[in-house]
């Protein structure tokens, strides 16, 4: 284990010295952010190695561009005059997350609840779905 203070190129590249290019030949999945300089180095370092995006970042990602379509869906259809219709998508971003496999309805709850789709997630606008 090695940890130090510094969240830069420098210090990566410190860890990488002393880690040296035998032991780092040896390393075959780095996990790491999209940050370029951290692929840079952690790729220079370790030829063998191929990059990862670790989950927690695919998820970030992944959640606000659905957040991105669910707001322009939401402001289109008002500015359409549909803004009864732009409230039906508003529980998707939750439901979204689930696996389908895991979602159920919540029968005490109109229209289930934030972890099962709402029928406009299933049959709305196709962006939406799409997302």
């Amino acid at each position: 284990m090695w940890a130090k203070a510094g969240r830069d190129r420098a210090t990566l590249q410190e860890f990488f010295d002393l880690l040296g290019p035998q032991r780092a030949s040896r390393i075959r999945l780095i996990s790491a952010d999209a940050a370029e300089w951290i692929g840079d180095c952690a790729l220079a370092a370790c030829q063998n190695a191929t990059l990862c995006l670790d989950p927690f970042h695919i998820v970030r990602w992944a959640s606000q561009a659905l957040d991105m379509v669910r707001r322009w869906v939401w402001n289109l259809l008002r500015r359409l005059g549909m803004g009864d219709r732009a409230r039906q998508p508003k529980g998707c971003r939750y439901a979204l997350w689930k696996n389908p496999e895991v979602r159920r309805e919540a029968p005490s709850l109109p229209g289930g609840d934030e972890r099962t789709p709402p029928a406009a997630c299933r049959s709305g606008p196709p962006k939406l779905r799409a997302a």
